[in-house]
């Protein structure tokens, strides 16, 4: 397992291509049992949404369930990526926000430092809003 992991890793870094064949897939992992496969999801998903912007809305949308997922750590999981993904969102970023405090709000998990960072990300993006 940890093998494919770093093939994957190492992979994608050297062409980025490669991620747009299993962003379905590997999207779908961001509601996983596993916490690390759940964390490789969204970092593999970020590396290419960076690389090709025009695909953010099959990523977003993913990042949408996982935020409605009736699993707190789904939750949190989707919860200490937002900063990133706010930059990324461009126009969708607002609501993405939203999506984020109902989604904390309506499981009841405490997010004192993602949101500080989260703030720390609205504030200093100034053309985010």
């Amino acid at each position: 397992k940890q093998w494919y992991q770093r093939r994957v890793r190492a992979g994608s870094i050297k062409k980025p291509a490669v991620l747009r064949m299993f962003l379905h897939e590997i999207c779908r992992r961001m509601t996983s049992d596993s916490v690390e496969c759940r964390t490789l999801a969204h970092k593999l998903a970020i590396r290419h949404v960076r690389q090709v912007p025009r695909d953010s809305s099959v990523v977003f949308s993913y990042i949408e369930a996982a935020l409605r997922s009736s699993h707190h750590d789904v939750v949190k999981s989707v919860v200490s990526e937002i900063p990133e993904l706010i930059l990324l969102s461009g126009p969708e970023s607002a609501r993405l926000v939203r999506l984020v405090f109902c989604a904390v709000t309506r499981s009841n998990i405490d997010i004192t430092s993602e949101f500080m960072m989260i703030m720390k990300t609205v504030i200093t993006s100034s053309d985010l809003f």
